[in-house]
């Protein structure tokens, strides 16, 4: 009995809020986990390795399929000799992208798969302490979860922009119609400012209703329960804190990441000798230009390695990034009010 009571203890204290809400604490809390302030860079570099081998074991054929539309596509516009497009031949040229469809949807179902699994490792961290070893990710019940969670929310949150976007479309037709039959020069002002608002107050509406949901799958995680709204209550009067702390977040992130990937991009296309490739195709002549140096360029160990190594950093980078949006959701879950029963 004792032993119960003290497990129950300590539940509580894993939640216990704080005096007052923690701005910084809230937006530095990916690298104050308590892992370690390695913990996130463990989970964004397994992350970043898994979904680089999804794309070097699915991409190749993908990669090879663009390739090959490509050669088809010119060829197709070689020949034409100013003759109109036969919607057949067009359809056969596209053939090798339609074939590479499943493999694209499946890149990105595992690529949803291992995200899940790295959110969800944050939040068992952050609400548990748990941390079971050097590789932290997996795949259970609570990925799960996480995963089912992020994608009824995402539902949700596109139904109602599509929502929104109908009503307002509708209602801006109407006004328009309405000036247009009252002829009235000071109505299709009235009109256009009132459109105006409308468009302002439905963007207001649906960022307000994205951050009240945001952090479900840190609830979904906290709770152990599958619930889409569960952050809804609890997010009520911290919007404004949780709109200025992602602003912050993903604004740094973004400007961050775009600067330094594409400076390594930049490095890996003026380094990989492609340019040196391209300049050697002779596209004046009246034969149909041979590519067969660009495409064995582009498949050899010179280029891939190089490109690899860059996809592994860019997507270690936008974990990084993500895992510090996600811990900030955690926080939220952390320093609620409301306590786990």
């Amino acid at each position: 009995m004792v032993e119960v009571e003290n497990k129950a203890a300590v539940e509580v204290d894993l939640f216990a809020p704080p005096s007052s809400f923690d701005f910084g604490a809230a937006t530095t809390q990916g690298f104050n986990l308590p892992g370690g302030k390695g913990y996130l860079i463990r989970v964004a570099g397994f992350t970043a390795l898994f979904v680089t081998l999804i794309y070097v074991l699915l991409g190749g054929p993908v990669i090879s399929a663009y390739i090959e539309l490509f050669k088809n596509m010119f060829e197709m516009e070689f020949n034409l000799d100013g003759a109109d497009h036969d919607p057949a031949v067009m359809l056969a040229a596209m053939g090798p992208i339609f074939k590479a469809m499943g493999l694209i949807v499946l890149i990105s179902l595992f690529q949803m798969f291992v995200m899940a699994s790295a959110e969800s490792a944050i939040y068992r961290n952050l609400f548990y302490s748990e941390d079971k070893g050097v590789m932290p990710l997996r795949m259970g019940t609570d990925e799960w979860r996480v995963l089912g969670t992020r994608i009824v929310v995402g539902l949700i949150l596109g139904g109602a922009y599509l929502g929104l976007y109908f009503v307002g479309a509708i209602i801006a037709l109407l006004l328009i119609g309405l000036a247009s039959v009252l002829g009235s020069g000071v109505a299709a002002a009235l009109g256009g400012i009132v459109i105006f608002f409308l468009i302002v107050a439905a963007i207001a509406a649906f960022i307000w209703g994205a951050v009240r949901l945001a952090p479900a799958s840190a609830y979904s995680s906290r709770n152990k329960e599958f619930n889409p709204f569960a952050s809804w209550h609890a997010m009520k009067g911290r919007v404004w804190p949780a709109i200025g702390g992602f602003l912050i977040l993903y604004l740094v992130g973004y400007f961050i990441i775009s600067f330094v990937l594409g400076l390594v991009f930049m490095v890996l296309f003026f380094s990989s000798g492609i340019l040196k490739v391209l300049t050697q195709i002779d596209v004046d002549s009246s034969d149909m230009p041979d590519f067969t140096p660009v495409w064995d360029h582009m498949t050899s160990a010179g280029f891939m390695i190089p490109l690899v190594l860059a996809i592994f950093f860019s997507m270690f980078l936008t974990t990084l990034w993500y895992g510090t949006i996600w811990s900030m959701w955690g926080y939220f879950a952390k320093t609620d009010q409301t306590v786990q029963d």
